[in-house]
């Protein structure tokens, strides 16, 4: 329940408390970045948190987080969109979902949990589009439980809930939060586990 309750505070943190999304919308997301991350590495720092969740153009919060040394642990990416900015670059999505993917596939120590919508969109925009990056090799999905997993990415993991970019934000889907939460926790204990 710790981790959870930290992870929370985490995501209002940085989006809130720092300005980070007016910042964005007037001067891009590498001049919210650049302002928020004293903060941003202060409250690694302070709370040390079991996993950090970041929702759709957070990705690329993760990315620098995870580039630069911040927070390279498990992870729970809900509905991720990429931005352009320092460490991602590209004209199109496919070129920011590639750069994206292989910062995270480089720095991230922990297991990652990507939860999606399964309206249309969702699943085309997201899911169709880090499969095509291939950074991860081919996605394979389960045929009980419905769960993706990532050929090349054997720590990562996605699974698509109802909705579409706001399923996040429904309170009918906490639940679904939750469980990916949880199976990232239980993914990081496992591998704590087997390593020593």
């Amino acid at each position: 329940m710790r981790a959870i309750l930290t992870t929370r505070f985490f995501i209002f943190l940085a989006f809130s408390a720092t300005g980070f999304g007016t910042t964005m919308h007037q001067g891009g997301f590498q001049a919210a970045l650049d302002q928020s991350e004293d903060t941003l590495r202060r409250v690694i720092q302070l709370l040390k948190p079991s996993v950090v969740v970041v929702a759709s153009k957070g990705l690329n919060i993760l990315t620098h987080l995870a580039d630069t040394g911040i927070y390279t642990g498990p992870s729970v990416l809900l509905s991720p969109i990429p931005n352009v900015y320092t460490l991602v670059s590209g004209e199109t999505w496919e070129e920011q979902w590639s750069a994206s993917m292989s910062v995270l596939a480089d720095a991230v120590d922990g297991p990652i949990g990507i939860g999606v919508g399964d309206s249309p969109d969702e699943q085309s925009l997201i899911k169709d589009m880090m499969d095509e990056a291939g950074v991860c090799g081919s996605l394979e999905e389960e045929v009980v439980g419905g769960r993706v997993s990532f050929r090349q990415c054997s720590n990562w993991f996605l699974r698509s809930f109802p909705g579409d970019h706001q399923w996040k934000n429904q309170r009918r889907n906490a639940i679904n939060v939750a469980s990916l939460i949880k199976e990232v926790l239980w993914m990081a204990d496992w591998t704590d586990i087997s390593r020593n």
